[in-house]
């Protein structure tokens, strides 16, 4: 199956971690979400920041809690072909905390304030 999103590029600043997203506009999920007028469900952008979540921390992550979701604006893969994702990690031996938000020219389009556990 064709990727939902592919990483063009990452940075790492004080503020935390940068990535620019290219949306796949032809992957699947937009046949049935929805049908000529593609929406990015919500629950691929957040797997979407737990991928990169993972990336970032080196393990394999499992979705504990979403302290703070927020869909600010509609992501529509042929009006909005790229994000912008920042990605903030909050200290915790226990577990990965993230502050996250994706933007697009300037705008904010969704944010995610999760806690992650590690699988083992």
């Amino acid at each position: 199956m064709a990727a939902f999103y592919h990483k063009k590029s990452q940075s790492q600043g004080e503020d935390g971690h940068a990535f620019h997203i290219e949306l796949n506009a032809q992957h699947p999920v937009y046949e049935g979400h929805f049908p000529g007028q593609p929406v990015a469900p919500g629950v691929m952008l957040t797997r979407m920041i737990q991928e990169l979540t993972e990336e970032i921390s080196g393990s394999k992550l499992f979705l504990a809690e979403a302290r703070s979701i927020k869909f600010l604006k509609f992501v529509d893969p042929t009006a909005t072909p790229t994000l912008d994702v920042h990605i903030q990690l909050i200290p915790d031996e226990e577990v990965v905390k993230i502050n996250s938000r994706a933007d697009f020219e300037g705008a904010t389009y969704f944010k995610l304030n999760a806690t992650f556990n590690k699988i083992s």
